[in-house]
């Protein structure tokens, strides 16, 4: 009886916890971080000790360029802890040792108090050269799920949250990005990842949190440029017709 339960546990377990990766993401490490289930990406950090058990990342197969880029997150409370949705220079993973783009939202979980969050909007142009900004959101960015995008135009980049733009930034001056925007160079990425060296005053460090671990970040309705996918529990997925800005 003992054995039929166990077989029947991870049958479930299969079912309703599957892999992240499919035909949308792949994942960059820590796949045993992420589990998918009913279309929603649940990202785990194990342990505030321990920066190597906390976190992981999924990379979109597709390149893009002009278009939106959205989910609905619910992100990990606390300092240290950043749950993110960006756009990086395509196949770079996060290397850094030589010019990139890069367009962000960081959901840093030491900058949600009283009922509000400040989200970290950046743009990376040149060599290590930010354009940053934190713009306030009426909502604790950890209790429930909310709408962000970036929305990015011929012209423009739009942070879009609830369907509010809270920040626009003209990259027309910029020859870098705009040639990775035009030439469909930038990479979707989400991830959770936390950090204990407070090297980053806004961000702070995982010693100084006070949240019970593990801690979680929550990815769901995802669309990318401007195509939603409808995802099983096996990360496949359909999209609708392609709608550039």
């Amino acid at each position: 009886m003992l054995s039929i339960l166990i077989v029947i546990s991870i049958s479930i377990s299969i079912v309703f916890s599957a892999s992240c990766d499919g035909s949308v993401w792949q994942v960059d490490y820590s796949s045993d971080k992420c589990s998918l289930s009913s279309g929603t990406y649940k990202m785990k950090c194990a342990e505030k000790g321990n920066t190597g058990t906390c976190g992981m990342r999924l990379s979109s197969k597709a390149a893009v360029g002009k278009g939106s880029y959205s989910a609905k997150i619910k992100a990990a409370p606390g300092p240290g802890m950043n749950t993110a949705l960006y756009l990086f220079s395509y196949g770079r993973y996060n290397d850094k040792s030589y010019a990139w783009n890069e367009i962000d939202i960081e959901i840093l979980g030491q900058q949600i108090s009283g009922g509000k969050t400040k989200i970290w909007t950046n743009v990376w142009t040149g060599y290590y050269t930010q354009h940053y900004q934190l713009v306030t959101v009426p909502w604790d960015a950890s209790t429930g799920y909310h709408t962000y995008k970036i929305q990015i135009t011929s012209s423009q980049i739009k942070w879009v949250f609830d369907g509010k733009t809270y920040r626009t930034f003209t990259y027309t001056g910029y020859s870098d990005l705009k040639s990775t925007i035009q030439q469909k160079d930038f990479q979707v990425l989400m991830a959770l990842w936390g950090s204990n060296d407070g090297s980053w005053s806004e961000m702070g460090s995982m010693w100084n949190n006070g949240n019970s671990y593990p801690m979680y970040g929550y990815f769901k309705s995802v669309s990318i440029d401007g195509s939603s996918f409808t995802e099983d529990d096996s990360g496949e997925g359909s999209a609708d017709p392609l709608v550039i800005v």
